[in-house]
């Protein structure tokens, strides 16, 4: 079977184009200079135009620059379904080449006139299947093959009948054309697909291979789907009750390919994506005789080695502890499935991509020893190889490591801190000092070392102990908003705004990467249409009083100022309640929810129940604010959980924007500086209700911190899967994702 390259469906291998969107499945001949040709570029902005499909817009930001709000962003914001979607011809002209005309409206921001005969600008559809979705995953993390890959070979301890022969029945076979241009190659597979670059015998433990036929599905396709759809009914780190589960399934693969889309889910970037395994003797291999897995991975070979990086002495030396602690945080769940000796071989370590710690494959090896003293021993290694000014560096660290009774991740993780404060504090210029002495600064740690031990004991403690800061610095940050209708709303009052500026400096010797942005959601409520001008003129409101009174080049605005810009939305809706001599239900309000970043600071505020939630791999998925509702009201004056939430009016809102002045409002104002990578979600209601984020973590939420994945279609899952979890109300989302790496030049 044939994969459709545009909607990813099954096709036939004779169909020449997809049934189901007419993409060729064969690449037509090359048309010489395609791109630049007039017939070719009008056909790809109607193409373009033509993605629209009503009740969604979204607004993305991923490049280096300055995003400038444009009249055609309000609209996108505030989109509502009415007609169909506009054709081609009715579009109107592109705001670069003619001037958009503009309504009256009681703010100062410019909005966009609407589209003839409609009101939106849509960018994405907003019903996609979960198979759809599915395949989005799949892009991230398994199943899509590549040409050149990699194999390893595993030992067969398995009788799953999924794998138990080495064809499958239902898959058809070769093409004729195949065999015959592959004639004389060795194959490692019966269905002679995967063509042999290096030799494989009985004593092989991994190799090379090219897939001579990639558009095809392979054997775990439509298991990673099935994973996928139904990983939140897992917990991934518990291993051993998920595979009591699977393996109960007729289709279910060995535990090996198991456990490795399972780690992929945890950790996106650290496993290599799996893309095909089978068990088998090694057609065309007469040295394997006995039955083995064979595993096909995204090739690695080329990342550079961890122990290349050690022996970099233009990297970073904070790079490298970081590394260190990522290392820690990652042995518990590898050694729960069983395969911790992966980090413990400096060849299977590598860097791939940005910076980011990886394996080449996961190492199932059992382990003499299971205690984490294998880490240390890794290290030193690593250590004895680098140069000399680095050994010098990390020295206090191994002599400690060395004469203290470390036993625990703990007790390394303390350590490592330590050394971090100490360095800090009394050692900042411990590289290049002349006056170095190993005694003194051994001397230092063991002195901290054992107050530590004196005050806490090292089993108590924990990621929530007090912890030194490691110095890092912003060098990638992206943003995405996003809004839908939902599937039982006419209109849409959800609204967002984007103010996103990025300036980026790089020189020889280093980045640097000054951010900073407004990003407002509000919810609004009201009839008539209310709720509509309510939200929109909170956000125009708080933008144009950040436009006054938060200038270029300064830091966050003290809190005081933040709670005055809600202040002057919140007077804004209410003069327009009083102008219109509203009462009741008939005056309109809306909540909000806003951020404000500047490089690695973030402030958030809130008014009403639109949330923000922030997801680190350390912490997993966290909400910062608390809705201002009666159930939560009660809850602070102690009232318990299931009474406060019992009683009808639970949900009902203690604050908003608009139907009251200015002395019934008490904002919620939270300041906080990112130190790991980062994603930050403004959510309204519609999303988040029914726990719908915090029972889709693995499958939703922790996927938008991978940045080898496109962060628009990962919002574009959430709001579908908003859609699918609760659908009753509109949903709109603003995603802001931070990468930080170490900065330690002054301190080394």
């Amino acid at each position: 079977m044939l994969v459709c390259p545009h909607c990813h469906q099954f096709n036939a291998e004779t169909n020449k184009f997809c049934l189901y969107c007419g993409t060729p499945l064969v690449p037509p001949a090359p048309v010489e200079n395609e791109l630049s040709s007039p017939t070719s570029e009008s056909a790809a902005k109607s193409s373009s135009q033509q993605l629209g499909a009503k009740g969604t817009a979204e607004l993305a930001w991923s490049e280096l620059g300055e995003m400038t709000w444009t009249p055609d962003l309000l609209t996108a914001a505030n989109s509502r379904p009415g007609d169909q979607p506009p054709s081609p011809a009715n579009l109107p002209p592109n705001p670069t080449e003619a001037d958009s005309p503009q309504t009256e409206t009681p703010v100062s921001l410019p909005v966009a006139e609407a589209y003839p005969g409609d009101d939106e600008l849509t960018l994405i559809p907003d019903a996609i299947d979960i198979q759809e979705i599915s395949r989005d995953l799949l892009t991230n993390f398994g199943s899509q093959s590549e040409p050149i890959s990699a194999v390893v070979v595993y030992p067969c301890d398995s009788d799953s009948p999924w794998l138990a022969c080495e064809r499958r029945p239902d898959l058809p076979p070769v093409l004729e054309q195949d065999t015959e241009r592959q004639e004389g190659a060795i194959f490692l597979d019966e269905e002679n697909r995967y063509r042999c670059l290096t030799s494989f015998s009985l004593d092989t433990t991994s190799g090379r291979v090219e897939d001579t036929q990639p558009s095809r599905p392979t054997r775990v396709l439509e298991f990673s789907q099935t994973l996928i759809q139904q990983a939140d009914q897992f917990d991934l780190t518990q291993p051993q009750e998920m595979l009591t589960q699977l393996q109960a399934r007729p289709d279910a693969p060995t535990p090996i390919v198991i456990s490795y889309l399972s780690l992929r889910l945890l950790f996106s970037e650290f496993v290599p994506r799996l893309q095909d395994a089978w068990v088998g003797y090694g057609t065309g291999q007469p040295g394997i005789h006995e039955p083995r897995q064979f595993v096909v991975l995204q090739d690695r070979s080329q990342c550079p080695s961890l122990w290349q990086a050690w022996q970099d002495p233009e990297l970073d030396n904070g790079q490298l502890l970081a590394w260190m602690e990522e290392m820690i945080d990652l042995w518990p769940n590898l050694e729960a499935w069983g395969c911790a000796a992966s980090l413990l071989d400096e060849d299977n370590l590598c860097i791939y991509g940005e910076g980011i710690l990886a394996v080449r494959y996961l190492d199932f090896s059992p382990l003499p020893d299971p205690s984490p003293q294998g880490l240390i021993a890794l290290w030193q290694s690593l250590l004895s190889q680098a140069p000399a000014s680095r050994q010098q560096a990390f020295q206090p660290l191994f002599v400690m490591l060395q004469t203290q009774p470390q036993q625990t991740l703990a007790d390394i993780q303390a350590l490592i801190e330590q050394l971090w404060e100490t360095l800090q504090s009394d050692l900042i210029n411990l590289g290049n000092s002349q006056d170095f002495d190993l005694k003194n600064v051994v001397a230092s740690l063991d002195a901290h070392w054992q107050q530590d031990l004196n005050s806490t004991p090292a089993q108590a403690i924990t990621e929530d102990s007090p912890t030194a800061v490691l110095p890092k610095q912003l060098v990638q940050l992206d943003t995405v908003g996003l809004t839908d209708t939902g599937r039982q709303r006419h209109h849409n009052e959800d609204f967002f705004l984007i103010d996103h500026r990025q300036h980026y400096c790089g020189t020889s010797i280093g980045q640097k990467l000054q951010a900073r942005g407004l990003y407002v959601l509000c919810d609004g409520m009201g009839g008539h249409a209310q709720g509509e001008v309510a939200s929109s003129l909170a956000a125009s409101t708080v933008f144009n009083f950040f436009q006054e009174h938060w200038l270029e080049g300064e830091p966050l605005p003290e809190d005081e100022v933040i709670r005055q810009a809600i202040f002057a939305a919140n007077q804004a809706i209410f003069n327009h309640n009083e102008d219109q001599r509203t009462i009741g239900s008939g005056r309109m309000g809306t909540t909000l929810v806003l951020a404000l970043v500047h490089n690695q600071a973030v402030c958030l505020a809130h008014v009403g129940d639109s949330r923000a939630y922030r997801f680190t791999r350390r912490h997993g998925l966290e909400q910062l604010s608390v809705d201002h509702e009666v159930g939560q009201r009660d809850i602070k004056r102690g009232v318990e959980p299931e009474i406060a939430y019992a009683r009808p009016d639970a949900y009902q809102l203690t604050q908003a924007l608009g139907p009251r002045g200015n002395d019934y409002l008490n904002p919620d104002i939270l300041t906080l500086e990112v130190t790991d990578d980062t994603v930050f979600l403004l959510c309204s209601d519609g999303l988040t209700d029914n726990d719908c984020l915090e029972s889709h973590i693995e499958s939703h939420v922790a996927p938008l911190l991978s940045f080898d994945s496109s962060l628009s279609k990962g919002v574009r899952t959430l709001i579908n899967l908003g859609n699918e979890h609760n659908g009753h109300d509109n949903l709109t989302v603003i995603a802001i994702r931070m990468k930080l790496r170490s900065e330690l030049d002054q301190i080394f």
